[in-house]
């Protein structure tokens, strides 16, 4: 069964809103709005089959002294000063049925992955219009609706943990903003048993029986971009991950190894206040 209603709220994860940096951070302020998102996705990690979404897009804006609603998702400020942020974080990734992918025929359902944790921003260079800084976000990640190695479903399973960190480079230039990201992606033997991990039942002739590892599990490159005018707003992401230099880059199930994801957004915003 398609489970439309998780991937819409998961897709608009990278969509929910955009701060204003010249914003006083003191102050309280919302804005919500709607418009039109559209998105090519792969299955999972190494997937060489993707769906593209056009959907109705939900935008909510929201910013207090320690709490943000925006395009990183939720946001807990911990600590701020000049030199180290420390956030709190919540992303997520989309469910796939393996009914609907050539390389997990027969294998267990990947649900939807909800990943918490802290992030620690180091800046190295702080101007008027940009910053440079080293980000290292750690989450927990859970999987919910997914299915167990038996075929079991189970409302949430424990997903193990992932490191990212990374070269942040951000700057706003009247109503243009851009980010840059480079970095690594690292992730315990139990999160990439999700994506990777073939175990004796589900080997066939095509798919050899393979066990993950913990380690690096790739590269990634990715960049964000914004334009406002008047109440409109459009939001670019595209994100580039190379899993070749990984520990499980042998699995079967990493049909490829390099690829390609982004989306793009179009929104009118309303100030409540």
């Amino acid at each position: 069964m398609k489970r439309i209603f998780l991937v819409l709220a998961a897709l608009c994860v990278p969509f929910t809103g955009h701060a204003d940096e010249n914003q006083s951070r003191d102050a309280t302020s919302l804005i919500i709005g709607g418009g039109l998102g559209m998105a090519s996705l792969p299955h999972y990690p190494g997937s060489d089959e993707n769906d593209d979404y056009f959907l109705p897009l939900p935008y909510v804006d929201f910013r207090s002294d320690r709490l943000s609603v925006n395009d990183e998702g939720v946001h807990a400020e911990l600590i701020n000063t000049n030199i180290i942020q420390l956030d709190f974080d919540i992303t997520g990734s989309l469910p796939v049925s393996s009914d609907d992918n050539v390389a997990r025929q027969g294998m267990p359902d990947l649900g939807l992955f909800v990943e918490i944790g802290p992030e620690v921003s180091l800046r190295l260079i702080q101007q008027e219009k940009y910053y440079l800084s080293i980000d290292i976000p750690i989450r927990a990640s859970l999987e919910f609706l997914g299915e167990d190695g038996a075929l079991d479903d189970e409302f949430v399973q424990d997903a193990g943990y992932l490191l990212e960190p990374r070269l942040h480079f951000e700057t706003q230039r009247d109503s243009l903003f851009l980010d840059l990201d480079i970095g690594i992606v690292w992730a315990s033997e139990d999160y990439q048993s999700k994506f990777f991990s073939v175990n004796q039942q589900f080997v066939t002739p095509d798919r050899a029986l393979f066990k993950a590892r913990s380690g690096l599990m790739g590269h990634r490159l990715s960049t964000t971009v914004k334009y406002e005018t008047g109440n409109w707003l459009v939001i670019g992401y595209a994100k580039y991950i190379d899993l070749s230099q990984g520990k499980n880059d042998r699995s079967p199930l990493i049909k490829e190894e390099d690829y390609l994801l982004g989306g793009i957004g179009f929104v009118r915003k309303f100030k409540i206040w």
